[in-house]
């Protein structure tokens, strides 16, 4: 019975995914990178500083505005 489940649930998960993965919005993560290598074209960087930067700042400045949000809600 476990078997017949697992089966029936990878099939079901298979016919979910596969029309999701399709729809994917990279919109967003294309604008936002293409205004960070707008910004950042005057700085003398080679491609791969750029690519290995944009992440880096992204997590950073979500970090600092959790950090900022958390400390606002917890301490009231």
């Amino acid at each position: 019975m476990t078997t017949a489940f697992l089966i029936f649930f990878a099939l079901a998960l298979e016919y979910i995914y596969d029309p999701i993965s399709n729809m994917k919005d990279t919109f967003v993560i294309d604008s936002t990178f293409s205004k960070y290598q707008n910004q950042i074209k005057g700085y003398k960087f080679d491609k791969i500083t750029v690519l290995i930067l944009f992440p880096i700042m992204v997590i950073l400045i979500f970090t600092i505005l959790y950090t900022i949000l958390y400390t606002i809600i917890y301490t009231i």
